[in-house]
């Protein structure tokens, strides 16, 4: 088991540790590490995402009881991380709903499909896509509409959010399963060479993406407190033990259970520093919360595994 944890682990990990390096060292400059988070966002996640859905039977995505298990589990989670924030530390709205969505926010599509499809193969992807985009179907238009409505009261409506919300289904990285969902409902045959040329420019996005996160660490400068450290213990630790419970109650076992429960584990996605900068708020909390949560990661993932393995 522990070789099995090593060889899932470490070639994710030793891939920010050379993005780390080549950030201290300056292979690559600071200046060019945000043309690398605009390709892992608009061209190699959307095309990883889509050649997953596109290329899946519908019927794998249609399971009512994953997409209600994880539904209860995110909410569960960023309730729980709102109302800390909001009575404990009497932090802004706008600080709260960051945070709440840091807590839920996993690195499902970076980290959680190289080792879901490690450990589970194939057919634990499907968790993995349900779960990106329940975060930004689910979690991130609450979180829009919490920090819109405590910017300006009166501009909040239906209207306003549904802007809002038009505007994050056209980008690439949540426009492209969709599309791949409704090619495959209406099963539309896609040619070799395109699902191919997709995987192939989709599989670079894990891997960058962890590169990337490496960077990060070696630019940013990271400072530890009390909130940091709450917010990754919640997200790498409490998450997973609340979708347990939930998991539990919906009376679902086998390698389900396992990749749902690991999928919930994952530390905060590496993508969540871009909503803190659009909000204008807890940027370098947010910063902190990625790296060291991800760090962290190596550690509670592992064990996780190891319990239910």
């Amino acid at each position: 088991m522990i070789l099995l944890i090593i060889n899932v682990l470490f070639p994710l990990f030793f891939t920010i540790l050379i993005g780390w390096y080549a950030g201290k060292k300056e292979i690559v400059k600071e200046e060019h590490s945000k043309s690398l988070v605009d390709f892992i966002i608009l061209l190699a996640t959307p095309a990883l995402l889509f050649n997953m859905t596109v290329t899946k039977p519908i019927e794998s995505f249609l399971n009512l009881n994953v997409v209600v298990v994880i539904s209860i589990g995110l909410l569960l989670t960023y309730i729980k991380t709102y109302i800390i924030y909001h009575y404990k530390f009497k932090k802004h709205p706008k600080e709260t709903s960051q945070a709440s969505l840091m807590s839920a926010f996993p690195n499902a599509a970076f980290m959680g499909i190289p080792i879901i499809s490690h450990l589970y193969g194939d057919e634990g992807i499907s968790v993995v896509i349900i779960g990106s985009l329940l975060v930004f179907l689910l979690v991130t238009p609450i979180t829009i509409f919490l920090v819109e409505y405590h910017d300006n009261p009166k501009s909040v409506s239906f209207k306003s959010i549904g802007i809002q919300l038009l505007n994050l289904a056209k980008t690439p990285v949540i426009f492209a399963p969709i599309l791949g969902l409704i090619l495959s409902f209406f099963h539309i045959p896609i040619p070799d060479y395109i699902t191919s040329s997709f995987k192939f420019l989709g599989d670079t996005a894990p891997a960058i993406s962890l590169f990337t996160t490496g960077l990060f660490m070696a630019y940013t400068q990271i400072s530890l407190s009390s909130e940091v450290v709450l917010l990754i213990f919640i997200r790498n630790i409490t998450s997973p033990l609340i979708f347990y419970f939930v998991i539990i109650g919906m009376g679902i076992t086998g390698n389900l259970f396992n990749e749902i429960l690991i999928v919930s584990a994952m530390p905060t996605a590496s993508t969540a520093p871009i909503f803190s900068a659009k909000f204008e708020t807890y940027e370098k909390e947010t910063a902190a919360v990625t790296v060291l949560g991800t760090i962290v990661s190596i550690f509670t993932i592992g064990g996780l595994i190891f319990l239910i393995g």
